[in-house]
Formats: C-alpha cells, sequence, structure tokens
C-alpha cells in the first residue's frame, strides 16, 4: 500500500457515498483491532505518523486530512485511549536538520499545542531524527526540544541516523560524524524530556538510505554506529560518551 495504507482505500471511499462516515468506520475497526489484540503488551503507541507536510508548510493533505481534516489525528488519539487506557500514546515526526529552529518546527508546535488545547490525549512526541542533509543548529534543537518538553510531553528520538555525504568536504568524514553524533547526544542528555533514542538500523550493512532514492546513489551512506561487519565506529564511542552528559535526576 502507499504510505502504509490499503492501495484500494481511495476506491473504496469514493464508492461508500460518505467517504467521511466510510473512513471513520475504517479507523475505528482498525484501531480497535490492533490496540485491543497488543493490549497490555504493547506500552507505548505510535498513534499517527508523520502528520506535517514533508517539506511544505501546515499538515500533510492526506486522505485522513482531505475527509476529515485536522481531527482525524484526535480521533485516532481518542480511540486508541479508549481502547488501551495503559498504553502512552505518540505523534511521529520527521524535522528536517535545517528546521529545527524554522517554520517547519513552528508548526509542528503550534500543532501539538492545538492537540493539548483540544485534550486530546498525546502523551509524547516522537522525532525521527534522520539526519539527511546537515546536522541541526545546536541551539536550535535545544529550544525545539525544550518547547516540547514544556508542554508536559516526553521525548523519544525514534529514527537516528547520519548520513556520511553531509561531511563529504571533511578531512576525514568519520571522525567528522562521531563529532556530529557527540554534539547531537550531549544535547539530547541535558533535556530530562528526553526519554529514549533509538538508532535506524543497527549497522551500516542493513541500512535503508543504500536502497531509497536519491540516497542510494550515495551508497554506501555508513550512517549508523557500527560498521558494516557491526564493528563500533569513532561515532558509536562519540555517541555514547556525549550521552554521558546526562545528569542522574
Amino acid at each position: 500500500g502507499r504510505g502504509g495504507r490499503p492501495d484500494d482505500l481511495e476506491s473504496t471511499l469514493r464508492a461508500g457515498g460518505d467517504p467521511a462516515a466510510v473512513l471513520r468506520g475504517l479507523m475505528q475497526e482498525h484501531i480497535e483491532t490492533v490496540a485491543a489484540r497488543y493490549r497490555g503488551k504493547v506500552d507505548v503507541w505510535d498513534v499517527v505518523n508523520e502528520p506535517m507536510a514533508y517539506g511544505g508548510v501546515g499538515l500533510d493533505h492526506n486522505v485522513f486530512f482531505e475527509n476529515l481534516g485536522e481531527e482525524y489525528v484526535d480521533f485516532s488519539f481518542h480511540l486508541a485511549r479508549e481502547v488501551d487506557p495503559a498504553a502512552e500514546l505518540v505523534v511521529n515526526e520527521q524535522i528536517s536538520a535545517s528546521e529545527y529552529g524554522g517554520v517547519s518546527a513552528r508548526e509542528f508546535l503550534d500543532f501539538l499545542r492545538r492537540l493539548l488545547d483540544r485534550g486530546v490525549p498525546v502523551d509524547g512526541v516522537g522525532l525521527q531524527g534522520h539526519l539527511l542533509t546537515g546536522v541541526p543548529d545546536p541551539d536550535a534543537l535545544a529550544a525545539f526540544l525544550r518547547a516540547i518538553a514544556d508542554m508536559g510531553l516526553f521525548i523519544e528520538v525514534t529514527e537516528m541516523d547520519m548520513r556520511i555525504g553531509i561531511f563529504a568536504d571533511a578531512d576525514d568524514p568519520l571522525g567528522a560524524q562521531a563529532d556530529a553524533y557527540n554534539l547531537l547526544a550531549e544535547i539530547f542528555a541535558n533535556v530530562p524530556a528526553v526519554r529514549g533514542l533509538m538508532l535506524w538500523g543497527v549497522g551500516d550493512n542493513v541500512s535503508w538510505l543504500d536502497h531509497f532514492p536519491p540516497f542510494d546513489a550515495g551508497a554506501p551512506n555508513h550512517p549508523l554506529l557500527l560498521d558494516h561487519d557491526l564493528e563500533p565506529k569513532p561515532a558509536y564511542y562519540a555517541f555514547m560518551h556525549g550521552l554521558a552528559a546526562r545528569q542522574p535526576q
């Protein structure tokens, strides 16, 4: 399916007479089935993934937004909370490295505030952390994280990796990558609301970037902490050193 959705979703909605009602019914069936099946086994759900327009402004005009407006997000979270009250509920998003102090970040923060103002049961935010074009401005990233924390939400970095190609002009690209991993780890460590970090792959031998246009043209992308033989890279030691900056709470 496209974007994780069934290929026949749009045609099903067109055939239903009342697309919004049909879509709400399908969403309810899906969320109730999945959340109930894993109730007590899944502690944290990514309820809505990538709601913002990638490379654009505001929410992505996907099939859910086009039929239900922004409140498709509300509907999803309320259903998930109803089906599994004990699970924590997260919205997961990718912010471009250059945008943590820009319009995309502001739009996402405004979106979160609207959800909370409407009483939508959001517990936390997942930040994907794919560094595809550069390294974020440290002050902008830290301020963005604090803004989320100030809303009472926890943060998990969910899909972190870092293309070696963004350091192509460095004398020592692996060293520059290590320095960047160290810098980001220290920023995450110094924001108590950041409670988890997940790398998007174990080692460089399994990176999605090597098979996904346009980044496959730069393969091997070497984006992770372990190399193709699953041996630690300079980035591994630098990242662990950065995380050690966290003070005991």
